[in-house]
């Protein structure tokens, strides 16, 4: 399974990739919106991390254009509460 990263902190996004990369995921990482949207368009992943203290972009935009575009899973993490695209994982911790 592919999964993208996207988060500006590089040693949170180094340390999720060595994990996850463990549990078997393909990782791909940005760290900026500009970097992410062109991870996106050429990996296609399958399911996108997505932090939106990012720079230089709308969360909530892209998730949508990443759902409309790619049948991707994109999860917004933040602190206790998760926002996705498709309404039926939303949910407030």
């Amino acid at each position: 399974m592919k999964l993208l990263i996207v988060d500006p902190d590089r040693d949170l996004v180094e340390m999720l990739k060595s994990w996850l990369k463990t549990l078997g995921f393909e990782v791909y990482r940005a760290y900026t919106g500009e970097r992410a949207k062109i991870e996106w368009e050429e990996q296609e992943p399958d399911l996108v991390l997505l932090d939106p203290a990012t720079k230089d972009i709308d969360t909530l935009s892209m998730c949508r254009d990443m759902r409309h575009k790619h049948d991707a899973l994109v999860l917004v993490m933040t602190d206790g509460m998760i926002i996705c695209a498709n309404p039926s994982f939303q949910h407030n911790y």
